[in-house]
Order: structure tokens, then sequence, then C-alpha cells
């Protein structure tokens, strides 16, 4: 990939995750959650819900995209964690750290490119 001109942005860790105990955050706290998330991940956002998805995001996106944000081992975004998986019930996650997950499906790496490279 790196001979492509590709870099890494992100290492996942999939699967279904065991609950964890959270906080639930919501309105205007949550925003302020995901401003820290997104300077943690360079700005991505990723979930499980629907289809896989990583995309660069801005706060507004994510709070459109979900609806409430998980405080514990880890920050809970819907079905993203950064850190260990964090959820308030048994759902399939994308998470940026190894932990909990009754069903593991494996560790993936998201890269990109900027357009225009050669």
């Amino acid at each position: 990939m790196k001979s492509l001109g590709f870099h890494e942005i992100l290492t996942l860790y999939t699967g279904v995750a065991s609950p964890s105990s959270v906080r639930v955050v919501r309105g205007d706290a949550m925003r302020i959650v995901i401003r820290e998330i997104l300077a943690r991940t360079n700005n991505y956002f990723c979930t499980a819900e629907k289809h896989w998805l990583c995309t660069r995001a801005n706060e507004d996106f994510v709070m459109k995209t979900i609806n409430e944000a998980y405080l514990g081992v880890g920050i809970g975004l819907g079905s993203f964690s950064v850190g260990p998986p964090t959820t308030p019930a048994k759902m399939e996650v994308l998470a940026t750290e190894d932990g909990d997950f009754e069903n593991y499906y494996g560790k993936y790496i998201v890269y990109e490119r900027e357009l225009g490279q050669g």
C-alpha cells in the first residue's frame, strides 16, 4: 500500500462487543466528546451500522449520525469506539483498540491516499 502512495490512518478491531459499563452523553455535551474524538482520530469517524464506513467527518456530520455517546473504558460513538469497544448493549463495533468482543472478526487497517498523487 505504501508503495502506491497510501499511508495508514487507523487500525480497527472489529466484532460483536460485550456490553460495558458506560455513562450516556447526549446533546451539547456529546458535541464536546465528538470534538475530542475527531482530534484523536485525525477527523475520522467510522460506523458498523448498516455497512462499515470510515470517512473524514466534522462535528455536525457525527451529530446527525449518532444519538448518543458512551463514556466507559473507551469512548463510544454509536458503533465506533475510540479505545476499547465501549457500548451499553451487545452490538457490532469498530474500535481503535482490542478489547472485550464476544465474537471477534479481526484487525483491519484503514489507509488513505490524497487525490492527485502520481
